[in-house]
């Protein structure tokens, strides 16, 4: 059984439980809106890792929105230094807040290629690989986000939605389990919408009061 599930977005404290499965609980939107709001308080702190003034003409491009503009200067920062990680992420979270959820994937696997050691960067890459429809490789990406780091439950949790997309219920269930024990954001809600999706509307109303309460 394969099940419907949200292009994007995350739960949040306090936030109504969702109607379908989401990707990850830091989507590109989400990352780059962090950003700014760091970045209002101190661009110096944003770019202490990188003297690259077109990272910092970027980010403050996409501060005001400006995310096509932000997206060719950061393409031109890279260029520069094709090893800059600090770049290629940014460059990556413009593009998925500007919705180019395929440039954005390609962004991220240059920065795992450059740091394959780091779960978070995979995570970023298996959600949004997920979110676009690519359950193999997203369940490939995620699985080694997990190997790396088996206390990453925002990986285990979207481990569990591609397996749920990919009709592996008995592993997604327990994976599921497993975030909401874990607390995981977006986790209770998303095991009670995969479980009214079972067809088990009782065990179904549990979760989702509980995503509703937190």
């Amino acid at each position: 059984m394969v099940l419907p599930c949200a292009q994007h977005d995350c739960s949040l404290k306090g936030a109504q439980p969702r109607q379908t499965l989401a990707w990850g609980c830091w989507p590109a939107q989400s990352r780059l809106r962090w950003v700014c709001i760091i970045l209002s308080t101190s661009v110096a702190a944003i770019v202490a890792d990188n003297s690259s003034d077109l990272v910092q003409d970027a980010l403050l491009l996409a501060q005001g929105a400006r995310y096509k503009e932000a997206v060719d200067v950061l393409r031109e920062a890279v260029s520069l230094a094709p090893a800059n990680i600090t770049a290629l992420q940014y460059l990556a979270d413009v593009l998925g807040a500007s919705g180019d959820a395929a440039s954005e994937v390609s962004a991220l696997q240059k920065v795992v290629a450059l740091a394959p050691g780091s779960a978070e960067s995979l995570l970023a890459l298996g959600s949004t690989l997920g979110r676009i429809g690519q359950l193999r490789e997203a369940e490939a990406v995620l699985s080694t986000a997990v190997h790396l780091q088996p206390a990453n439950n925002d990986a285990r949790s979207n481990l569990a939605i591609a397996w749920a997309q990919l009709g592996r219920t008995e592993e997604a269930e327990s994976a599921f389990h497993a975030a909401v024990a874990a607390d995981a954001p977006g986790a209770a809600s998303n095991l009670g919408f995969f479980l009214r999706q079972l067809g088990r509307p009782a065990e179904s109303v549990e979760f989702l009061r509980k995503a509703s309460d937190a």
